[in-house]
């Protein structure tokens, strides 16, 4: 017993870490930039608090947001190449390998982290706690791989829409109006699409990338309809 506890508290203090330090850039995010930014506090901080305190219900639904989580890289790395064009990725990652590596290790640290999470909460000291827990407590149990499905369809979904987007009557719109400002010997990419009502008119606004083999613009187009 004292073995599962021992672990869901180390599972604990590294999410509520993690928290903190994600409140810490948030804070200095607004402080230098204004801008308010900040995906971990509270998915990483009550979690662990939770965990902290041997919590074997939170234990489960970490495991499930863990396998969304490894669900969600997973499906995005397998239909990437289907929504961004493989024209676009070489020369981002040539002109900004720097931005790139960034991401890179963001998403590598990401994953170790949620790999270790999981294997932690499942591990098998975990269940044989929970099996020693009353039945009426039993079925409060999430299965982890119900996560990892519904991050893999939910990227689907997603990557479904984003097609449907980008190969609709307003992308084209979008790429036209890019145009205009970029230019012949660009290709475009649309990756952002919204809608606003101002004064009764219907604006729409997307933010398209212009590439070449030497260069690679973000623009932002707008127009009235």
């Amino acid at each position: 017993m004292d073995d599962y506890r021992k672990s869901l508290r180390t599972v604990g203090i590294a999410l509520i870490v993690v928290g903190l330090l994600d409140i810490a850039q948030m804070i200095y995010s607004m402080v230098t930039t204004g801008m308010f930014r900040s995906f971990l506090a509270i998915f990483a901080l009550v979690p662990g608090l939770c965990l902290y305190r041997s919590s074997l219900r939170a234990a489960w639904w970490v495991a499930f947001l863990a396998a969304f989580g490894l669900g969600t890289l997973a499906g995005t790395v397998i239909l990437l190449p289907l929504i961004v064009p493989v024209g676009l990725i070489w020369p981002a990652i040539r002109l900004y390998p720097l931005l790139i590596a960034k991401h890179l290790l963001w998403e590598i640290g990401a994953l170790v982290l949620t790999v270790w999470v999981y294997r932690r909460v499942t591990a098998p000291a975990i269940h044989a706690a929970a099996d020693q827990e009353p039945p009426d407590r039993r079925h409060f149990r999430v299965r982890p791989l119900c996560g990892l499905i519904a991050g893999v369809v939910l990227v689907a979904a997603l990557a479904v829409g984003i097609r449907s987007m980008l190969h609709g009557e307003v992308a084209q719109r979008a790429r036209a109006e890019a145009q205009r400002k970029t230019g012949a010997g660009y290709d475009y990419f649309v990756y952002q699409v919204l809608w606003e009502y101002v004064g009764g008119k219907k604006t729409t606004s997307a933010k398209v990338i212009a590439y070449n083999s030497r260069e690679v613009r973000e623009l932002k187009v707008a127009w009235e309809k």
